[in-house]
Order: structure tokens, then C-alpha cells, then sequence
């Protein structure tokens, strides 16, 4: 796996061997890297962006992901253009 990291956005080029399967690795990374950013932030007391930040990221979620109280953020460009 190779990787550069951008000051807004990561690079990654992947590849994965059986029994593994690509999809599945992405999806965890996109949950770990997505669980310790919105971490991070909330950790951070000189995060002087913070309610703007989780604003942002903030979602409403289908109503069954809402009722088990899974998905409150989102990443994706229409959160941050939308809000």
C-alpha cells in the first residue's frame, strides 16, 4: 500500500490478496480514520473550530441507523457543501 497525505484529502493506492477483500479493508479504514478525527476533535480543547467542525460533519441519519443511535456524523463533500 502507498499513501501521500494532502492538507484536505489522502491518496491511497491498495490492493488486497484472497481471502481479503478491498471494499471491507476501506470500509474499516474509512470507520477508524473517521472515529478518531471526530475524537480528536472533541479531545482537543485548542480545537477553536470545534462546534463549526462537528457541525459540519453532523448527519441525519436513515431512521433505522437514528433508532439503534449508529451514524451521527458523515464525511463526504455534500456534508461540507450542503452542511
Amino acid at each position: 500500500m502507498q499513501w501521500c497525505i494532502m492538507s484536505n484529502h489522502v491518496h491511497l493506492i491498495a490492493s488486497a490478496t484472497e481471502p481479503n477483500n478491498l471494499s471491507d479493508i476501506l470500509r474499516d479504514l474509512k470507520k477508524f480514520t473517521s472515529t478518531n478525527i471526530i475524537k480528536a476533535i472533541l479531545d482537543n480543547p485548542k480545537e477553536s473550530r470545534k462546534s463549526w467542525i462537528l457541525w459540519i460533519f453532523k448527519a441525519s441519519p436513515p431512521a433505522p441507523l437514528r433508532e439503534r443511535g449508529e451514524l451521527t456524523f458523515i464525511f463526504s463533500p455534500a456534508s461540507i457543501l450542503l452542511g
